[in-house]
C-alpha cells in the first residue's frame, strides 16, 4: 500500500514539475537591429529592435515594434546593457530570446537571452 502510494506521489510531482516547465516556455528568438534603447533612473531598461513584433505582452503598444525588458540592478540586466550598446556602437544585428512575461515593465517582455550576431 505504501509503494503505490509513493508511487502516485512521484507521478503527481513529475506532472506538476512538467507543467510548470511548459508554462515557462521562451518565446521564439526575434532578430532584428537595436532601433531604441531605454533606461530610467530606477535602472529599469527596454530595448525596441527594427524587427516586427511577434508576440509580446497584453498591454504592448501597437507600435509595430516589440519591446524586450531588463534590469540593470541584476548582474544579467548589467551584461545586457553592455551587450546592447556593443552591438549598436559596432552596427551588429541581435537576437533576443524573451521569456514570454512582462515582470519588469508589463509593457515589454523580459528577456532571457541576448546575442550580438555577426
Amino acid at each position: 500500500m505504501k509503494t503505490t502510494n509513493i508511487a502516485a506521489a512521484i507521478a503527481f510531482l513529475s506532472a506538476s514539475v512538467f507543467a510548470a516547465q511548459v508554462a515557462l516556455a521562451n518565446s521564439a528568438p526575434v532578430n532584428g537591429r537595436v532601433s531604441t534603447v531605454r533606461v530610467d533612473r530606477g535602472g529599469q531598461g527596454i530595448i525596441y529592435l527594427t524587427a516586427a513584433a511577434t508576440a509580446g505582452c497584453a498591454n504592448t503598444p501597437n507600435t509595430g515594434t516589440q519591446g524586450f525588458a531588463f534590469d540593470t540592478n541584476t548582474k544579467g540586466g548589467e551584461q545586457i546593457s553592455r551587450a546592447v550598446l556593443s552591438a549598436e556602437l559596432a552596427g551588429k544585428s541581435v537576437q533576443i530570446v524573451g521569456s514570454g512575461v512582462c515582470t519588469v515593465y508589463t509593457t515589454a517582455e523580459d528577456i532571457v537571452s541576448f546575442y550580438v550576431l555577426n
